[in-house]
Parts: C-alpha cells; sequence; structure tokens
C-alpha cells in the first residue's frame, strides 16, 4: 500500500493547505532530482563550489560556495562566472525528472524559488500547465496572465546576469538593491504560509530567505516550515533553533530524497482541487453539488473557458440547449475560490466536466493550454472552438470545431456545434454515473451517494423530451412541474430528498446513513423510470 504522506503533515499545516495558504518557497534541492541523458546530477550548492574551486588559482584559500563564486568573479569577472554557472549546472542538458513533474501538477498560484536555473520552468512545460516567470523588479509591474502560477524568481536566473544573487555581494546587498521585490515577497508572507522545499542548513540561500523574514517582518513574522524528506534529529533540532517548524518525511536513515517528494507532491496535486471545490460557491445549485463531490468520477458540466465574448456567445446560443439535455453549461467565471484557491477550483471545475469546450486563439489567455493541462490527468475530452486550429497541444482526446467566435453563427452552425458537445459527453453520463453511485453505496460513502444521485436525477429530468423549456428553472421547481413525473406520486418523497440535498449542500448537515441509502436506491430506481419513458 502507497506510503500517506500528507498524513504525515502536522494538522495545522494541512489545514493551511486546504484553505490555499502555501506559499511555496523552492531551493537547490529541488534541482538536484532533475536528471539528464549523461546520467549526470545538477550540483549541490556545496559541489556547485567545489566545481567553482577549480578555476581559482592553486591554494587560493575559500572557505564555503559563495567564498569561491566571489573569488572567481573577482579574478574573471561577472561574464565568465554566468557562463561557469550555466555549464556548471547543466542547463542545456538536464530534463525535469519525477519529482518536478509531480511538484508542477499541484495548482498553486504563486511559487517562489531562489533557484537560478529553470527546471521548474521545465517541469510546468512538460505537463503544459501556464505559468509567468517574474524576474527582477520590472515584471512585477507588467500584468500577469489570469489564471496561470506566477514564479518569482527571487534571485534572478542565468539568463538575467543583472538580477543574479551569487556572490558575497549581491547577498550583502540584495536588500537594498531590490526593495520592491523584497517588498513584494513580504506582502505575500502576510497573508501566506512559507513552506520551504529543497533547503539544506548550509544554504546561503536558506539563510536569506530567513533574513528577509526578520528584516520585513521582525517578530510578527510567520513561522516558515521546511519539508525535508529525511533528516537526523540533530537536523531538526537545528532548524527549530532558527525558529523554522521541520516536516520529515521518512525518517528511516536509508530513506531516499526523491521517492518521499515525488509521493506527497502527487498526493497534494490530487488533493487540492477536492479542497477547493469543498470551499466554492456559485450561484447555481447543481454547479456546486458537482463540486462537492469527490473521487476521480466526471459529472454532467459542460466547461466552456474562453473570453467575455465567447463565454456571453455560448450563454445566448449554446447553454440552453444543452441544459435541456442534462448537461450542465459553466464559466469559471461563476465558481467563486479563495484567492489561493482560485486555480485549484478552476482545475477541480475540469476535472468533474464531462466535457471541456475551450476558445483558441483569443491573445494572451491561452486557455487552450489550460484545458490540456488540467484535463490531461483526468482523461476529460476537449473540443477546441476557432478559425485557425493546429491541434494546440497534447490532449488525450480533442476534437476540433472550426467556427470564428467574434462573428455570429448561423442557426446550422449552433446545432452542429450542440450535436458535437452532446455526442462528446454522452459516454460521461447517466450509464457511468448510475455505476459510480452504486460503488459509492457499496464503499459506505452513502452521503455523497446520495448527492450524485440527485444530480443525476436533475439532469434526466431536464433532458427529458417533452421537458417544456424550464431550463434554468430551480431543482424544488422543476420537480413540481415536469411531465416525467406523475402527480403526487412523488411529491412528498422528492421534498424530502431536496430538504437533504440543500441541509447537505449549503450547511454541512450530511443525512443519517440509512435514509441516505434508502432515499439514493428510490432515485436510482426513479431515474431508471424516466430513462424508460424518455426512450
Amino acid at each position: 500500500m502507497p506510503v500517506d504522506f500528507y498524513a504525515r503533515l502536522p494538522r495545522l499545516l494541512q489545514d493551511e493547505f486546504a484553505n490555499g495558504r502555501w506559499l511555496p518557497i523552492v531551493g537547490a534541492g529541488l534541482s538536484a532530482n532533475a536528471a539528464s541523458r549523461s546520467g549526470q546530477r545538477p550540483p549541490t550548492w556545496d559541489a556547485l563550489g567545489d566545481e567553482i574551486r577549480r578555476y581559482l588559482p592553486e591554494g587560493y584559500g575559500t572557505t564555503d560556495a559563495v567564498d569561491a563564486i566571489s573569488a572567481f568573479e573577482q579574478l574573471h569577472g561577472r561574464p565568465a562566472l554566468v557562463d561557469r554557472i550555466h555549464d556548471a549546472l547543466l542547463i542545456d542538458e538536464v530534463r525535469p525528472g519525477e519529482v518536478h513533474r509531480a511538484f508542477a501538477a499541484i495548482p498553486f498560484d504563486t511559487v517562489i524559488t531562489t533557484n537560478v536555473d529553470f527546471m521548474l520552468e521545465a517541469g510546468w512545460r512538460s505537463i503544459g500547465w501556464p505559468f509567468d516567470p517574474l524576474v527582477g523588479e520590472q515584471r512585477l509591474t507588467v500584468r500577469r496572465r489570469a489564471r496561470s502560477t506566477a514564479l518569482v524568481k527571487f534571485h534572478g536566473d542565468v539568463h538575467h546576469p543583472n538580477e543574479l544573487v551569487l556572490t558575497e555581494a549581491d547577498y550583502d546587498g540584495f536588500l537594498s538593491r531590490f526593495p520592491l521585490l523584497a517588498t513584494y515577497v513580504a506582502s505575500l508572507l502576510i497573508t501566506r504560509v512559507p513552506v520551504l522545499i529543497g533547503y539544506s542548513l548550509a544554504d546561503p540561500d536558506f539563510r536569506a530567505i530567513l533574513q528577509l523574514l526578520g528584516d520585513r517582518l521582525g517578530p510578527n513574522r510567520p513561522a516558515p516550515w521546511v519539508i525535508l524528506p529525511k533528516a537526523t534529529s540533530a537536523q531538526v533540532a537545528r532548524y527549530e533553533r532558527r525558529g523554522v517548524r521541520a516536516v520529515v518525511l521518512d525518517k528511516r536513515p536509508n530513506a531516499s530524497h526523491e521517492t518521499p517528494l515525488a509521493a506527497l507532491f502527487r498526493q497534494l496535486a490530487e488533493r487540492l482541487p477536492g479542497e477547493a471545490g469543498s470551499q466554492a460557491e456559485s450561484s447555481e445549485d447543481q454547479v456546486l453539488a458537482e463540486l462537492r463531490l469527490g473521487g476521480s468520477s466526471r459529472g454532467a458540466l459542460a466547461v466552456f473557458l474562453g473570453s467575455y465574448e465567447f463565454q456571453a456567445q455560448q450563454r445566448e446560443l449554446i447553454f440552453p440547449a444543452l441544459r435541456r439535455q442534462g448537461l450542465v453549461p459553466v464559466t469559471p467565471d461563476e465558481v467563486v475560490n479563495a484567492p489561493g484557491l482560485a486555480l485549484a477550483g478552476l482545475t477541480q471545475l475540469i476535472r468533474r466536466a464531462a466535457v471541456v469546450i475551450a476558445e483558441v486563439g483569443v491573445g494572451s489567455s491561452r486557455w487552450d493550454e489550460l484545458a490540456v493541462s488540467a484535463s490531461h490527468e483526468a482523461h476529460v475530452p476537449v473540443i477546441y472552438v476557432g478559425d485557425n486550429l493546429p491541434f494546440p497541444g497534447d490532449a488525450r482526446s480533442a476534437y476540433l470545431f472550426r467556427a470564428v467566435a467574434a462573428e455570429p453563427w448561423s442557426a446550422g452552425q449552433a446545432g452542429e456545434f450542440v450535436e458535437m458537445i452532446i455526442t462528446t459527453a454522452a459516454p460521461h453520463l447517466t450509464q457511468g454515473r448510475i455505476e459510480r453511485i452504486q460503488s459509492r453505496l457499496k464503499s459506505g460513502d452513502t452521503s455523497f451517494a446520495f448527492l450524485e444521485a440527485v444530480i443525476s436525477l436533475e439532469s434526466s429530468l431536464r433532458g427529458f423530451d417533452g421537458f417544456d423549456g424550464y431550463e434554468r428553472t430551480s431543482f424544488s421547481r422543476l420537480l413540481h412541474r415536469h411531465p416525467a413525473l406523475p402527480d403526487g406520486t412523488y411529491e412528498e418523497f422528492l421534498r424530502d430528498a431536496y430538504r437533504l440535498r440543500s441541509n447537505l449542500l449549503h450547511r454541512g448537515i450530511e443525512p443519517p446513513s440509512d435514509v441516505a441509502r434508502e432515499y439514493t436506491q428510490r432515485i436510482l430506481d426513479l431515474i431508471q423510470l424516466i430513462d424508460q419513458g424518455n426512450g
């Protein structure tokens, strides 16, 4: 059985993660997990110092890596130093390893790194996730793309020599050279919890982060956490003496560095969207109910990603027809999440979809990137809409619909598009859901079995051929004016089911297990009856 590394995190740290309050700060230790075709790995900080020391005159005494790097710059100049660092870090050779890809899949809205390489960027590119690197103070004034991860490169990178922090002079003068950047990071730390990953006690970047916390936030600074794949009790005590709370994933002496981190990151990536969905708010109850459901199963959502013009056009032309077919069309703007959970909430929205519709070629919004990345692991089919449609990514299943979204669509074009959406979503609707509901019942997950059964009932009612067009009516009204429901036969039962559903959805009050089981089974029988009448 796989180890639950998430369960090894302290409860307080779990709660901060679930509320979207982590501010990951990534150090050089994570880059050491990268790989190259030759089998070489990027050096640790001490090994980097040894590599640079080879270019110093014999007998030129240096005490540590920063001392060696500073001496090299003094002897050979900044350009030569940047070239040496570039080669030593294997910038052109290494590729993201399992740890980087697992980390990239966690939908954080902001990540800070003191690394001067590009391994985090490579990890996001490997899964197609959109990100915005922020290097230096000037980039802070540029508007970042909506719904992408901001990567704050706190110490620059080898492509920006003026922003690099490597030597004694760089570290000593950082706060005075980059006051705006330091203030920006300090502002993030006011509302977030710093979680350090890939740092050792001897790492100068680790000390620089602690200095920033002390200088900018003083005694009111948040206590940082550090996640360690493995560590001794003495090492943990040394972190704690510096005011840093340490979490050790594997306390076995022979534990690896890579395996616990990759496993933890995968567990975080799986959990965060569900946490966001459980806290989301929406004006449409069926959307909210879909987001509340856990597990990897998909619901009846048709998620539309695109510009405001595209969304407005689809609401007018396409949404009513989809509702009549039992689908629930939704855009990201109709779901509200806490600031730190916005990307995770969007990921959950896509994971719960029967189909995703993404506009292509709308400037910097890059909805196609987000659709490919978020739907890849969940195997959600994607329909891309645009006039010029080369295949935009590596989705598991993708469909193309050629149209100019900014121009009016004909009735025939709209009908063709609705048919494509329904056909694409159909394999993931009622039949599969019935099986999942029964599986939930067998596993004892009666509350969510009941909730998913009510959602499926609503989809069946809205998709009934004789339904007279009240596609936006509330569920409570839908139950009492639907042609598939005999007058009075189910009225009292459905009224009670609606009350239980509302208590569960809006108040978190779960029905007793036996009641949930009984109501779920009766709803499944009713769905079967409706589907037979719809044939």
